[in-house]
């Protein structure tokens, strides 16, 4: 009977606290940076790379090199990537 008791008091204990912690989760916010919650209205890119441009820290975030390196690689790549405007390609 006392080992019944205990094994209920232990059960108990364990489920009050499963109740704790799924309270205290549920009162966590998440924060989401001004310039992620603007993406949807205000585009993915042209207004976002501004915008990063302008905090280097979330520029790394977002594009996990620094401003300097990311200019270096565009001088790179960048007549590859301009868009073709010559009437042969229907623009």
């Amino acid at each position: 009977m006392e080992e019944e008791a205990l094994l209920l008091a232990i059960l108990n204990e364990d489920e009050e606290q499963e109740m704790r912690y799924k309270r205290r989760r549920k009162k966590r916010r998440v924060w989401v940076h001004e310039i992620n919650q603007q993406r949807k209205e205000e585009g993915e890119f042209h207004v976002l790379y501004e915008q990063l441009r302008s905090d280097e820290n979330r520029f790394y975030v977002y594009f996990r090199m620094d401003i300097e390196c990311f200019d270096e690689l565009l001088l790179l790549i960048e007549e590859d990537i301009k868009k073709d405007h010559s009437k042969l390609n229907g623009y």
